[in-house]
């Protein structure tokens, strides 16, 4: 049975202002599905008075799988990673794990989100801006349609922290179907030192899955994080996206017949002085 995000969890705007105060000591909860095959969802709780500062996910096992939305729910304390076959599936079984990066809320915190309209279009990016007056903590977003067609190839956040970029990708051969996209910044008042730390690089050829990493500077914390494909012409996916042991990794996969040009990942982290 496909699953399919429903607008209650990640089509609503979100603007819900929470305690001020300095954040403690983050603390990163997961929980994975069970191995089957089959479209998944699984969510993930943040510990008593904490939130959700970064939301991400990961798919495990065999097969063409890939991301389709990762983003808290509408208390602001859960989120949830969705996962879905692309192309002609997989006979393989295969399980996606939920992550978050949970906070006690630091001063000024909302999360912001816009929903892009629908329809059929190659490609969609939905910007979603902060608050004049605050910067980016985290980046999450997701794909309301596409039936296993279309597959998210960006969570990007921007170098000054004012905007996240959300981005999604028909297959190569399209989809006649309509969809939408939403994209969210989980945004605050400025933290001391806060800033992002990107790594990526080019792929010499085509490689049928890579993996890149970003980590922040000693002494400092790591808040959201992301990832982005460049390049990929409709034919490479975001297979993780998540934050673990102070490091955030992101994984694409090229899909089933491959892609012959090359192509590039970067991984982001939000950092700020610990």
């Amino acid at each position: 049975m496909r699953i399919v995000p429903t607008a209650a969890v990640f089509a609503v705007t979100l603007a819900v202002s929470l305690v001020d105060g300095a954040p403690a000591l983050a603390a990163t909860e997961s929980k994975r599905s069970a191995f089957t095959s089959g479209d998944k969802q699984v969510s993930v709780k943040c510990g008593p008075g904490r939130v959700v500062i970064g939301s991400g996910g990961f798919v495990s096992g065999d097969g063409h799988v890939a991301l389709t939305a990762v983003g808290p729910l509408l208390d602001d304390t859960r989120s949830a990673a969705v996962a879905e076959e692309v192309g002609a599936g997989t006979s393989a079984t295969w399980a996606v794990t939920s992550t978050a990066v949970c906070e006690k809320a630091p001063a000024g915190y909302e999360i912001v989100a816009q929903v892009s309209p629908a329809g059929s279009l190659n490609q969609r990016r939905q910007r979603v801006y902060c608050p004049p007056s605050k910067r980016v903590l985290g980046v999450s977003g997701g794909i309301i349609g596409g039936d296993g067609e279309v597959g998210l190839d960006g969570l990007d956040i921007m170098n000054d922290l004012s905007h996240v970029t959300v981005s999604a990708s028909e297959d190569q051969n399209g989809y006649a179907g309509s969809w939408r996209l939403v994209a969210r910044a989980v945004c605050a008042d400025p933290l001391p030192g806060q800033h992002l730390v990107s790594s990526g690089g080019t792929q010499t050829g085509s490689a049928s899955r890579a993996t890149r990493t970003a980590t922040c500077p000693p002494g400092e914390r790591m808040f959201g994080t992301g990832g982005e494909i460049a390049d990929g012409a409709h034919q490479v996916w975001l297979e993780a996206s998540y934050a673990e042991n102070g490091e955030a990794t992101v994984t694409a996969f090229e899909d089933a017949d491959g892609f012959g040009g090359p192509w590039r990942l970067a991984a982001y982290a939000v950092c700020a002085d610990g």
